[in-house]
């Protein structure tokens, strides 16, 4: 039986049969997944796969032919590649499409893989679900159903090469337990939501999935809607995560040009309050996004897009940064290797404070700890700033959690929102997303409930 040939080989072999004149990219990758869902002590699913293919960007005289493929086979490869070299006569001729070009930079090592993960026995996969399912019912009576416990993990493996010189080669893996919880008391519902993640199979812990899970449904039973009112606003770090996220898309060099972000003509303007410094840093092996390189190639860095609330920096990819005459801060990401690259946010940060949320709620005489937000894609414009959300949380009142609030919009703008940010906590969280969370505290915002 044949070897399978590398990655490597498969994209030099691509990558060495240029023709003059032609600019060649490829991305190889090839992964494995696991998926085991429980659901009343037994196996609700099972999903394993093994995935690989390829994408092959070809440019000609500005002209940028792209094709990708589900599949390693020689034939396929050789087609796709084909496919590539025509699309480039159906392309208009753009002055900024290059490759990218190496900048002397040099890898980082980094740790970013588990060996163990795909040499665990599905066995004891399956039996992390279904402990995990057993955990959070042991909790609480209140918890009546646990519409899914789950355990995932995926281990992937990249290379991407190029006529400019570029090389390299990545391996990574997570892991990731999570539980949706039911909890009732009497007529009152509520559900919640907890998980677990880590690059080793070792680390996830369904202890801390399962009580996030449960806490999170136990303590809003008996919420009801509140008055409206002006309030402090104190973000959960899952909730400030996912603001951060949306807010960072809004720092890509391709929204700036196509004029569609709150921060278009802001650069070195005062955007936030003085205690917000985001960092975008994807060498720091915390975040599952963390990489050596970025979706062209360069090597990784971090990139200082906020500091005391001055706007520093955008993210840019080669493309971006050849239409503004800069060189990219090597912040090229793309949807596997069946997309192409654009700029965008990697591991994005915010430097954390001295304080825990415990600290913080201490010192409020009236606010709300938001636990969790709804509608935020539909009920905030990355463009105008409007923000107006349905949340729910724990009403704060002379520094204590006091009853649960549900069914109530807070709203203000964006710019407002960061302007307004008093504190952030020293409570950094690490999730399955491009932002890192801590514990937020807008001072003012509104919110409309009876």
């Amino acid at each position: 039986m044949s070897k399978e040939p590398s990655l490597e080989s498969i994209a030099q072999s691509i990558v060495n049969s240029a023709k003059p004149k032609e600019s060649i990219e490829v991305i190889v990758s090839r992964s494995t997944s696991t998926e085991v869902i429980a659901y009343q002590g037994e196996v609700e699913s099972l999903t394993q796969a093994t995935e690989g293919g390829l994408g092959v960007r070809v440019i000609v005289d500005g002209r940028v032919g792209f094709s990708s493929v589900s599949s390693l086979e020689e034939a396929l490869v050789t087609r796709c590649l084909a496919s590539a070299r025509d699309n480039t006569a159906y392309s208009t001729y753009d002055p900024y499409a290059t490759l990218a070009e190496p900048d002397g930079i040099v890898y980082p090592l980094m740790a970013l893989l588990d060996p163990k993960i795909p040499e665990v026995p599905t066995e004891q996969k399956v039996s992390r679900a279904l402990e995990l399912e057993k955990m959070v019912l042991a909790k609480d009576k209140r918890i009546t159903e646990v519409p899914q416990a789950q355990y995932s993990d995926f281990y992937g493996e990249s290379v991407i090469a190029s006529t400019n010189g570029i090389l390299g080669r990545s391996e990574s893996s997570y892991a990731i337990a999570s539980a949706m919880t039911v909890a009732r008391d009497g007529d009152d519902t509520h559900t919640g939501y907890g998980y677990s993640v880590s690059r080793y199979f070792d680390d996830v812990s369904l202890e801390s999935a399962a009580s996030d899970a449960v806490s999170r449904a136990i303590r809003l039973l008996g919420a009801k809607k509140t008055t409206s009112r002006s309030l402090t606003v104190v973000l959960e770090p899952r909730v400030a995560s996912t603001l951060f996220a949306l807010l960072s898309a809004s720092l890509s060099a391709e929204a700036i040009q196509r004029k569609r972000s709150i921060f278009v003509g802001r650069h070195n303007e005062q955007v936030a309050s003085e205690v917000i410094d985001i960092v975008d840093d994807p060498t720091d092996v915390r975040f599952q996004s963390a990489a050596s390189f970025d979706a062209e190639g360069l090597a990784s860095r971090p990139t200082h897009l906020i500091e005391k609330g001055i706007l520093k920096n955008f993210l840019y990819d080669s493309y971006t940064a050849n239409k503004d005459g800069i060189k990219s801060t090597a912040n090229a990401v793309r949807a596997g290797f069946s997309g192409t690259p654009t700029p965008g946010p990697k591991s994005i940060a915010l430097k954390p404070g001295m304080r825990s949320q415990e600290e913080i709620v201490e010192n409020i005489k009236e606010g709300v700890l938001v636990q969790s937000l709804s509608g935020i894609h539909s009920g905030v414009n990355p463009v105008s700033g409007d923000f107006s959300v349905g949340a729910e949380g724990l009403i704060i009142r002379n520094g204590s959690l006091a009853e649960g609030v549900k069914e109530v919009t807070i709203s203000s703008t964006l710019q407002k929102m960061l302007l307004d940010v008093v504190e952030v906590g020293n409570d950094t969280t690490f999730l399955p997303s491009v932002a890192a969370g801590n514990t937020v505290v807008i001072e003012k915002m509104n919110l409309s409930g009876e």
